[in-house]
Protein backbone atom coordinates (compact mmCIF):
# COMPACT_ATOMS: atom_id res chain seq x y z
CA UNK A 1 0.00 0.00 0.00
CA UNK A 2 2.84 2.42 0.67
CA UNK A 3 6.55 2.89 0.19
CA UNK A 4 8.74 3.18 3.27
CA UNK A 5 10.25 6.65 3.25
CA UNK A 6 12.93 5.99 5.84
CA UNK A 7 14.07 3.97 8.82
CA UNK A 8 14.46 5.53 12.23
CA UNK A 9 15.95 4.09 15.41
CA UNK A 10 16.43 5.56 18.85
CA UNK A 11 17.87 4.47 22.20
CA UNK A 12 16.81 6.07 25.49
CA UNK A 13 17.76 5.62 29.14
CA UNK A 14 14.58 4.32 30.77
CA UNK A 15 15.32 5.72 34.22
CA UNK A 16 15.99 9.20 32.87
CA UNK A 17 12.69 9.28 30.96
CA UNK A 18 10.72 8.00 33.96
CA UNK A 19 12.28 10.67 36.17
CA UNK A 20 11.34 13.35 33.65
CA UNK A 21 7.77 12.04 33.65
CA UNK A 22 7.44 13.04 37.30
CA UNK A 23 7.07 16.57 35.95
CA UNK A 24 3.62 17.28 34.53
CA UNK A 25 5.11 19.79 32.09
CA UNK A 26 7.17 17.00 30.48
CA UNK A 27 4.19 14.68 30.21
CA UNK A 28 1.98 17.36 28.70
CA UNK A 29 4.64 18.47 26.22
CA UNK A 30 5.70 15.07 24.88
CA UNK A 31 2.63 12.84 25.19
CA UNK A 32 -0.99 12.96 24.06
CA UNK A 33 -3.87 12.47 26.48
CA UNK A 34 -4.31 8.85 25.34
CA UNK A 35 -0.60 8.19 25.85
CA UNK A 36 -0.69 9.71 29.33
CA UNK A 37 -3.50 7.31 30.25
CA UNK A 38 -1.41 4.44 28.90
CA UNK A 39 1.62 5.55 30.95
CA UNK A 40 -0.52 5.66 34.12
CA UNK A 41 -1.25 1.95 33.62
CA UNK A 42 2.24 1.01 32.52
CA UNK A 43 5.08 3.40 33.33
CA UNK A 44 7.62 1.72 31.05
CA UNK A 45 5.53 2.87 28.06
CA UNK A 46 6.84 6.38 28.70
CA UNK A 47 10.33 5.31 27.61
CA UNK A 48 9.24 3.10 24.69
CA UNK A 49 6.88 5.79 23.38
CA UNK A 50 9.54 8.49 23.67
CA UNK A 51 12.01 6.34 21.71
CA UNK A 52 9.27 5.54 19.19
CA UNK A 53 8.50 9.21 18.61
CA UNK A 54 12.17 9.96 18.00
CA UNK A 55 12.43 7.02 15.58
CA UNK A 56 9.35 8.08 13.59
CA UNK A 57 10.64 11.66 13.34
CA UNK A 58 14.00 10.36 12.08
CA UNK A 59 12.24 8.17 9.50
CA UNK A 60 10.63 11.31 8.08
CA UNK A 61 14.12 12.64 7.50
CA UNK A 62 13.22 15.93 9.18
CA UNK A 63 13.40 15.07 12.88
CA UNK A 64 11.12 17.35 14.88
CA UNK A 65 11.53 20.16 12.36
CA UNK A 66 8.11 19.60 10.74
CA UNK A 67 6.34 17.76 13.54
CA UNK A 68 6.32 17.96 17.33
CA UNK A 69 6.51 14.98 19.72
CA UNK A 70 2.83 15.33 20.64
CA UNK A 71 1.94 15.08 16.93
CA UNK A 72 3.24 11.49 16.95
CA UNK A 73 0.96 9.35 19.09
CA UNK A 74 1.99 5.75 19.85
CA UNK A 75 -0.72 3.46 21.21
CA UNK A 76 -1.28 -0.32 21.50
CA UNK A 77 -3.87 -2.51 19.84
CA UNK A 78 -5.80 -5.29 21.61
CA UNK A 79 -2.79 -7.60 21.30
CA UNK A 80 -0.37 -5.02 22.66
CA UNK A 81 1.18 -4.28 19.27
CA UNK A 82 2.19 -0.60 18.96
CA UNK A 83 0.83 1.58 16.18
CA UNK A 84 1.28 5.24 15.27
CA UNK A 85 -1.27 8.03 14.88
CA UNK A 86 0.02 11.16 13.17
CA UNK A 87 -1.16 14.78 13.33
CA UNK A 88 -4.19 14.06 15.51
CA UNK A 89 -3.99 17.66 16.71
CA UNK A 90 -3.98 19.20 13.24
CA UNK A 91 -6.69 21.86 13.27
CA UNK A 92 -6.09 23.56 9.92
CA UNK A 93 -6.01 20.98 7.13
CA UNK A 94 -5.90 21.51 3.37
CA UNK A 95 -6.43 19.00 0.55
CA UNK A 96 -4.87 19.63 -2.85
CA UNK A 97 -4.64 17.84 -6.19
CA UNK A 98 -3.19 18.32 -9.66
CA UNK A 99 -4.20 20.91 -12.24
CA UNK A 100 -6.99 20.00 -14.70
CA UNK A 101 -8.44 17.52 -12.18
CA UNK A 102 -10.04 14.34 -13.48
CA UNK A 103 -12.57 12.13 -11.71
CA UNK A 104 -9.94 10.44 -9.57
CA UNK A 105 -8.49 13.76 -8.43
CA UNK A 106 -11.89 15.21 -7.52
CA UNK A 107 -13.28 11.97 -6.09
CA UNK A 108 -10.27 11.15 -3.92
CA UNK A 109 -10.08 14.73 -2.63
CA UNK A 110 -13.74 14.75 -1.61
CA UNK A 111 -13.52 11.28 -0.04
CA UNK A 112 -10.51 12.31 2.05
CA UNK A 113 -12.26 15.50 3.12
CA UNK A 114 -15.35 13.53 4.17
CA UNK A 115 -13.21 11.05 6.12
CA UNK A 116 -11.48 13.85 8.01
CA UNK A 117 -14.83 15.48 8.77
CA UNK A 118 -15.98 12.16 10.25
CA UNK A 119 -12.99 12.55 12.58
CA UNK A 120 -14.22 16.00 13.61
CA UNK A 121 -11.74 17.98 11.51
CA UNK A 122 -12.32 21.18 9.57
CA UNK A 123 -10.91 20.82 6.07
CA UNK A 124 -10.35 23.09 3.08
CA UNK A 125 -10.43 21.31 -0.30
CA UNK A 126 -8.90 23.61 -2.90
CA UNK A 127 -9.88 22.73 -6.46
CA UNK A 128 -10.45 25.99 -8.34
CA UNK A 129 -12.05 24.49 -11.46
CA UNK A 130 -13.45 21.09 -12.39
CA UNK A 131 -15.65 19.50 -15.04
CA UNK A 132 -19.38 19.88 -14.42
CA UNK A 133 -19.72 16.18 -15.17
CA UNK A 134 -18.70 15.66 -11.53
CA UNK A 135 -21.35 18.01 -10.13
CA UNK A 136 -23.35 15.01 -8.87
CA UNK A 137 -20.68 14.12 -6.29
CA UNK A 138 -21.57 14.52 -2.60
CA UNK A 139 -20.32 17.77 -1.00
CA UNK A 140 -18.97 19.09 -4.33
CA UNK A 141 -20.08 22.53 -3.13
CA UNK A 142 -17.35 22.37 -0.46
CA UNK A 143 -14.60 22.86 -3.05
CA UNK A 144 -12.79 26.19 -2.75
CA UNK A 145 -10.94 28.28 -5.31
CA UNK A 146 -8.37 29.53 -2.78
CA UNK A 147 -7.76 30.09 0.92
CA UNK A 148 -6.73 32.94 3.21
CA UNK A 149 -4.94 30.59 5.61
CA UNK A 150 -1.26 31.48 5.69
CA UNK A 151 0.03 28.18 7.09
CA UNK A 152 -1.83 24.89 7.51
CA UNK A 153 -1.05 22.31 10.18
CA UNK A 154 -1.45 19.55 7.62
CA UNK A 155 -1.48 19.50 3.81
CA UNK A 156 -2.52 16.41 1.84
CA UNK A 157 -1.72 16.12 -1.88
CA UNK A 158 -3.79 13.51 -3.72
CA UNK A 159 -3.31 11.86 -7.13
CA UNK A 160 -0.37 14.18 -7.80
CA UNK A 161 3.00 12.67 -8.75
CA UNK A 162 5.00 15.89 -8.63
CA UNK A 163 4.68 19.05 -6.58
CA UNK A 164 5.09 21.05 -9.80
CA UNK A 165 1.63 20.08 -11.06
CA UNK A 166 0.01 21.53 -7.96
CA UNK A 167 0.72 24.71 -9.97
CA UNK A 168 -0.15 27.96 -8.14
CA UNK A 169 -1.22 26.11 -5.02
CA UNK A 170 2.17 24.74 -4.02
CA UNK A 171 2.40 27.50 -1.39
CA UNK A 172 -0.28 25.80 0.72
CA UNK A 173 1.64 22.54 0.58
CA UNK A 174 5.15 23.89 1.05
CA UNK A 175 4.26 26.07 4.04
CA UNK A 176 2.29 23.38 5.89
CA UNK A 177 3.71 22.00 9.12
CA UNK A 178 3.23 18.39 7.96
CA UNK A 179 2.90 17.23 4.35
CA UNK A 180 1.32 13.96 3.22
CA UNK A 181 1.26 12.59 -0.33
CA UNK A 182 -1.22 9.88 -1.38
CA UNK A 183 -0.90 8.62 -4.93
CA UNK A 184 -0.80 5.69 -7.37
CA UNK A 185 1.62 6.95 -10.02
CA UNK A 186 4.95 5.09 -10.26
CA UNK A 187 6.55 8.40 -11.28
CA UNK A 188 5.79 9.97 -7.88
CA UNK A 189 8.89 11.81 -6.60
CA UNK A 190 8.01 11.32 -2.90
CA UNK A 191 7.89 15.01 -2.05
CA UNK A 192 5.93 14.75 1.21
CA UNK A 193 7.04 14.19 4.79
CA UNK A 194 4.91 11.04 4.59
CA UNK A 195 4.25 9.29 1.26
CA UNK A 196 1.60 6.63 0.64
CA UNK A 197 2.18 5.48 -2.94
CA UNK A 198 0.85 2.26 -4.47
CA UNK A 199 1.78 2.07 -8.19
CA UNK A 200 -0.17 -1.18 -8.58
CA UNK A 201 -3.48 0.51 -7.80
CA UNK A 202 -5.30 1.81 -10.90
CA UNK A 203 -6.53 4.92 -9.07
CA UNK A 204 -5.65 7.05 -6.07
CA UNK A 205 -9.19 6.42 -4.87
CA UNK A 206 -8.40 2.70 -4.59
CA UNK A 207 -5.35 3.51 -2.45
CA UNK A 208 -7.68 5.43 -0.12
CA UNK A 209 -9.99 2.45 0.39
CA UNK A 210 -7.09 0.38 1.68
CA UNK A 211 -5.97 3.24 3.91
CA UNK A 212 -9.45 3.76 5.34
CA UNK A 213 -9.57 0.06 6.25
CA UNK A 214 -6.06 0.11 7.75
CA UNK A 215 -6.73 3.13 9.94
CA UNK A 216 -10.18 1.93 11.00
CA UNK A 217 -12.11 4.67 9.19
CA UNK A 218 -15.61 3.48 8.37
CA UNK A 219 -16.53 4.32 4.81
CA UNK A 220 -19.87 6.10 4.44
CA UNK A 221 -22.09 5.99 1.35
CA UNK A 222 -20.94 9.49 0.34
CA UNK A 223 -17.27 8.56 0.71
CA UNK A 224 -17.86 5.38 -1.28
CA UNK A 225 -19.59 7.33 -4.07
CA UNK A 226 -16.55 9.59 -4.37
CA UNK A 227 -13.94 6.82 -4.43
CA UNK A 228 -16.01 4.77 -6.87
CA UNK A 229 -16.12 7.74 -9.22
CA UNK A 230 -12.33 7.94 -9.07
CA UNK A 231 -11.94 4.25 -9.82
CA UNK A 232 -14.45 4.23 -12.67
CA UNK A 233 -12.93 7.25 -14.41
CA UNK A 234 -9.32 6.11 -14.03
CA UNK A 235 -10.06 2.59 -15.29
CA UNK A 236 -12.39 3.66 -18.11
CA UNK A 237 -15.26 1.81 -16.47
CA UNK A 238 -13.11 -1.19 -15.39
CA UNK A 239 -11.82 -1.63 -18.94
CA UNK A 240 -8.12 -1.16 -18.12
CA UNK A 241 -5.87 -1.31 -15.08
CA UNK A 242 -8.47 -2.87 -12.77
CA UNK A 243 -7.14 -5.42 -10.29
CA UNK A 244 -8.77 -8.20 -8.30
CA UNK A 245 -8.97 -5.75 -5.39
CA UNK A 246 -10.80 -3.27 -7.62
CA UNK A 247 -13.74 -5.62 -8.05
CA UNK A 248 -13.66 -6.67 -4.39
CA UNK A 249 -13.89 -3.00 -3.40
CA UNK A 250 -16.69 -2.47 -5.94
CA UNK A 251 -18.68 -5.26 -4.28
CA UNK A 252 -18.08 -3.67 -0.87
CA UNK A 253 -19.23 -0.30 -2.19
CA UNK A 254 -22.37 -1.84 -3.69
CA UNK A 255 -23.22 -3.21 -0.26
CA UNK A 256 -23.24 0.36 1.07
CA UNK A 257 -26.07 1.21 -1.31
CA UNK A 258 -24.02 3.09 -3.90
CA UNK A 259 -25.52 3.08 -7.40
CA UNK A 260 -22.43 2.18 -9.45
CA UNK A 261 -24.40 2.08 -12.71
CA UNK A 262 -25.49 5.68 -12.16
CA UNK A 263 -21.92 6.78 -11.43
CA UNK A 264 -20.82 5.03 -14.64
CA UNK A 265 -23.50 6.89 -16.60
CA UNK A 266 -22.87 10.30 -15.05
CA UNK A 267 -19.06 10.18 -15.05
CA UNK A 268 -18.41 8.47 -18.39
CA UNK A 269 -21.47 8.64 -20.63
CA UNK A 270 -23.08 11.98 -19.83
CA UNK A 271 -21.44 14.73 -21.88
CA UNK A 272 -21.90 18.47 -21.61
CA UNK A 273 -22.02 20.61 -24.72
CA UNK A 274 -18.40 21.77 -24.42
CA UNK A 275 -17.12 18.20 -24.20
CA UNK A 276 -19.29 17.18 -27.15
CA UNK A 277 -17.96 20.03 -29.31
CA UNK A 278 -14.34 19.29 -28.36
CA UNK A 279 -14.84 15.61 -29.12
CA UNK A 280 -16.16 16.46 -32.59
CA UNK A 281 -13.10 18.58 -33.34
CA UNK A 282 -10.76 15.88 -32.07
CA UNK A 283 -12.49 13.28 -34.26
CA UNK A 284 -12.13 15.50 -37.32
CA UNK A 285 -8.38 15.71 -36.72
CA UNK A 286 -7.84 12.04 -35.96
CA UNK A 287 -4.85 10.52 -37.78
CA UNK A 288 -3.42 6.99 -37.86
CA UNK A 289 0.22 5.88 -37.94
CA UNK A 290 2.20 2.64 -37.88
CA UNK A 291 -0.31 0.68 -39.97
CA UNK A 292 -3.24 1.88 -37.88
CA UNK A 293 -1.76 0.87 -34.53
CA UNK A 294 -1.28 4.46 -33.32
CA UNK A 295 -4.09 7.04 -33.25
CA UNK A 296 -3.32 10.73 -32.78
CA UNK A 297 -5.48 13.81 -32.31
CA UNK A 298 -5.52 17.11 -30.45
CA UNK A 299 -7.46 20.19 -29.40
CA UNK A 300 -6.08 23.70 -29.00
CA UNK A 301 -6.48 26.44 -26.44
CA UNK A 302 -8.52 28.32 -29.01
CA UNK A 303 -10.86 25.33 -29.37
CA UNK A 304 -11.48 25.37 -25.63
CA UNK A 305 -12.12 29.12 -25.59
CA UNK A 306 -14.58 28.91 -28.49
CA UNK A 307 -16.72 26.26 -26.78
CA UNK A 308 -16.41 27.85 -23.30
CA UNK A 309 -14.73 24.76 -21.90
CA UNK A 310 -13.61 24.51 -18.28
CA UNK A 311 -10.87 22.23 -16.91
CA UNK A 312 -11.95 18.63 -17.24
CA UNK A 313 -14.11 19.10 -20.33
CA UNK A 314 -11.51 17.19 -22.36
CA UNK A 315 -12.16 14.02 -20.34
CA UNK A 316 -12.78 10.89 -22.40
CA UNK A 317 -11.51 12.28 -25.71
CA UNK A 318 -8.49 9.97 -25.64
CA UNK A 319 -10.97 7.07 -25.87
CA UNK A 320 -11.98 8.20 -29.38
CA UNK A 321 -8.81 6.66 -30.76
CA UNK A 322 -8.45 3.92 -28.18
CA UNK A 323 -11.84 2.40 -28.97
CA UNK A 324 -11.00 1.87 -32.65
CA UNK A 325 -10.21 -1.68 -33.71
CA UNK A 326 -6.49 -2.48 -34.13
CA UNK A 327 -5.39 0.72 -32.34
CA UNK A 328 -2.82 -0.14 -29.67
CA UNK A 329 -1.79 3.40 -28.67
CA UNK A 330 -4.05 6.46 -28.55
CA UNK A 331 -2.38 9.87 -28.24
CA UNK A 332 -4.43 12.95 -27.37
CA UNK A 333 -2.83 16.35 -26.82
CA UNK A 334 -4.58 19.32 -25.29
Amino acid sequence: MSKIIGVGTDIVEVGRVLKSCEKHSFLNKYYTEAERELIKRRKSCAATNFAGKEAVAKAFGTGFLNCMPEDIEILRDEKGKPYVNLSEKAEKIVILTHELPDGDAVGSSLATGLALEEMGKNVDIIIPEYSKSFSFLPKIDKLKKSSDVEKYDLAIALDCADIKILKGYTKYFEKAKTKIVIDHHSSNIMYGDINFVNPVAPACSQVLIGMFSYFGIKMTKDMATCVMTGIITDTGGFSYGATTETFEFAAEILSLGVNISEIFRRALHTKNKANFELTKRAMDRLEFFEDGKVAFTYITGQDQEEVNAVPGDHEGIVDVGKNIDDVEVSIFLH
